[in-house]
């Protein structure tokens, strides 16, 4: 198990964690059997998900999330996913070796990003 795959496990137990707030109620239910009973799943992924070490996207996970958030739809749940990265998709769509402080520059590079992530999730998305 890579190191990076260890941080998206922390992820999902830091989403189970906030599932379970209620333990009286829900404490002989598992993560799925929670989901199961929802309609309507929301799910935030952030920047350090979506990209590696060096900034670039981690197209492996973003490729395992699709697959889980497709799953999840073709169980008939409705899925909204809610995503970060823009910046980051930018910076490695440009080829930049750092963030820059500027708002401005992060601005533009959002405005490059953005349309990169969109690109990524419609062809993996598209695959499921």
């Amino acid at each position: 198990m890579g190191i990076g795959r260890r941080k998206f496990n922390k992820k999902i137990t830091s989403l189970e964690r906030k599932l379970c707030r209620c333990r009286s109620k829900l404490k002989d239910m598992t993560i799925m059997s929670i989901l199961d009973k929802k309609s309507r799943i929301v799910v935030k992924i952030g920047s350090n998900t979506l990209t590696h070490s060096t900034g670039k996207l981690n197209l492996r996970r973003m490729e395992t999330l699709v697959r889980t958030l497709s799953d999840f739809c073709n169980s008939g749940h409705e899925i909204i996913l809610v995503s970060s990265g823009a910046v980051a998709a930018g910076i490695s769509k440009l080829g930049l070796d750092h963030r820059p402080v500027e708002t401005e520059r992060k601005m533009a590079l959002a405005a490059v990003g953005q349309a990169e992530l969109m690109q990524v999730y419609e062809r993996l998305f598209a695959a499921y």
